[in-house]
């Protein structure tokens, strides 16, 4: 039940400070009428200790004195130029004008103004003779709603106010309201308070936490006996921390598969985002670069040693790993590397090894890509690729493998072989997909196996003309002109492409008698490095490839193709 202030001359007091735009007063006459005169700091009976606490806080915030003042500030900050790469030369106007707006419309609902219906109503022109005292959640959603609008107005990539960087979507969690956590971070789902889709968020929450641990400045207010150890004293939240931090490992698990929280690993892990959030001295003296996000925009994202996860947010990113990256264990062995909206692409190319990529259905993204490092760590470390539209591999030998029983990343994804001797291997497990669609829709890899029929008319001798099936390698490897190409079926060759030529091949062989393996050669930039497409137990019609006997048959086996009819 809300408490309610009955004392004439508080509310008065309170009344004047608001009036005369007196913000410190207003939360120091506040805290007045909520504490038991005969216990020095302690609320009266009835009063709601976490909005008490509150709101002495807010008066040390509003008036820039102490520890904690300092940690809500530079962690607001931070959260801000993780988004925009940058701090507006009018920040501490921006930060004030939120903290003055909070106190006022702190007062306004105290005295009942109904902001919902007019968030600019003025305040009474006399205070009441009661005044209910808003609770924590109505806290919140004051607390919230100015700093969307007075400070994360223009930190998002769709322009609209912010929420979701708002401190108190973890800190409200050490005052007993979970809520904002759970439904402005810890979702994939946006809304009017969570502007951006997926972990973002969750990840810089993340990042924000480990580096003012790294500053020091839980340190700073333990010293001074401040939030958050003062909250966690006065025993306000115990129990929603753990579910919170609860919340954070739930997601990120539902986010990004069980095999990156430690499912199956026999390899150690580091901190766990939840504990990263909510745990005040876990891994004080931690590198700060366990988890990291972008810019809202085009970012040139460099990995870095130590990285756990990493969220580049939307825009069109770049992420390139560091040499030496092979031996990077991220947690429980795997790195989790998440694009974020937008064409992102992620650079192996400084390895000095070749990686091994191949598809799984872990995470909630539509497939995610696995990178396999043959670092020289004792059991291997992987990266996770999710929301990636494009992988440059190495320049060493690498090895792709796709099957369809897999799903591929939902976007598709364009893979650069570079300069190695690379092997593509096809593990084929469906005769169409599931649902009927075409196997090399359901493949979705923009390594194009079409069936590209070409229509003839009755040729020059009268004699009906077969469509002629093409295998077409799409050049989205970026290897330019192949320099030379074959392909066979059951190591008999069935064509080779001259230097220069392109990747399209027009086949003249009956290929319904060897329908085991098919293998497509294609020479690299350089001809000591040959790329190899290998597809295992094949069949016609399997990634959409169908090849059919010649398109015109002649007395003595001659062959007419599609290209010499077209001449004629």
């Amino acid at each position: 039940m809300a408490y309610v202030i009955t004392d004439r001359e508080k509310l008065q007091a309170i009344w004047e400070a608001a009036k005369a735009g007196d913000w410190p007063a207003v939360y120091a006459a506040s805290v007045d009428a909520l504490t038991d005169p005969n216990h020095a700091n302690q609320p009266i009976q009835g009063v709601d200790i976490a909005v008490y606490t509150w709101i002495k806080g807010a008066y040390g915030v509003n008036s820039n004195q102490g520890a904690f003042a300092h940690y809500i500030r530079d962690q607001t900050k931070l959260q801000y130029e993780l988004r925009t790469g940058h701090v507006p030369d009018d920040w501490e106007t921006r930060i004030q004008n939120a903290s003055d707006n909070i106190a006022k419309n702190f007062a306004k609902t105290l005295f009942g103004v109904d902001l919902s219906s007019d968030p600019n109503a003025p305040l009474p022109d006399a205070p009441p003779t009661s005044a209910k005292v808003p609770d924590i959640h109505e806290v919140g959603l004051i607390d919230a709603g100015a700093a969307a609008s007075e400070v994360f107005t223009d930190a998002s990539s769709t322009g609209a106010p912010n929420y979701s960087p708002w401190a108190g979507t973890t800190l409200f969690s050490y005052l007993g309201d979970t809520s904002f956590f759970t439904e402005w971070v810890a979702t994939n789902d946006t809304s009017p308070f969570k502007v951006e889709s997926g972990t973002y968020d969750l990840i810089a929450a993340a990042q924000v936490s480990m580096q003012m641990k790294n500053l020091s400045y839980v340190v700073e207010t333990l010293l001074a006996g401040e939030v958050p150890t003062y909250l966690t004293t006065l025993g306000i939240g115990h129990e929603t921390i753990r579910l919170a931090a609860e919340a954070a490992r739930d997601f990120y698990t539902e986010s990004y598969g069980s095999s990156v929280t430690g499912g199956g690993s026999l390899i150690p892990g580091k901190l766990d985002i939840g504990s990263a959030i909510f745990n005040d001295i876990a891994d004080v003296l931690s590198t700060p670069n366990l988890y990291r996000v972008g810019t809202l925009y085009d970012d040139d994202f460099t990995l870095a040693f130590g990285n756990i996860a990493v969220n580049t947010g939307s825009g069109d990113d770049t992420i390139s790993v560091p040499r030496g990256w092979q031996n990077n264990a991220g947690n429980y062995g795997w790195t989790v590397i998440d694009g974020g909206s937008g064409h992102d692409t992620v650079d192996y190319s400084s390895l000095s090894h070749g990686v091994n990529l191949k598809f799984d259905a872990q995470g909630s993204y539509g497939g995610r890509g696995v990178i396999e490092k043959n670092g020289i760590g004792l059991y291997g470390f992987k990266d996770g690729l999710y929301n990636i539209e494009a992988v440059k591999l190495t320049d060493f030998k690498d090895n792709v493998t796709f099957n369809d029983r897999v799903l591929t990343p939902a976007n598709g994804l364009e893979v650069n072989l570079g300069k190695g001797s690379s092997e593509i291997r096809f593990e084929h497990g469906y005769t169409t997909a599931p649902g009927g669609s075409a196997p090399q829709d359901y493949l979705g890899v923009n390594l194009s196996m079409l069936s590209n029929d070409v229509p003839f008319p009755n040729s020059l001798l009268n004699i009906p003309v077969k469509q002629t099936h093409n295998i077409y390698i799409d050049d989205s490897f970026e290897l330019g002109f192949l320099q030379a190409s074959s392909l066979s079926i059951d190591n008999h060759l069935l064509a080779f492409g001259t230097e220069g030529s392109n990747s399209s091949f027009s086949l003249n062989y009956n290929a319904q008698t060897h329908t085991q393996d098919l293998s497509i050669f294609m020479q690299g930039e350089s001809a000591l490095n040959q790329h190899v497409v290998n597809i295992y137990n094949w069949a016609q019609g399997d990634f959409g490839i169908t090849l059919e006997q010649p398109a015109i048959q002649l007395v003595g086996l001659q062959t007419v193709t599609p290209q010499e009819l077209a001449a004629a």
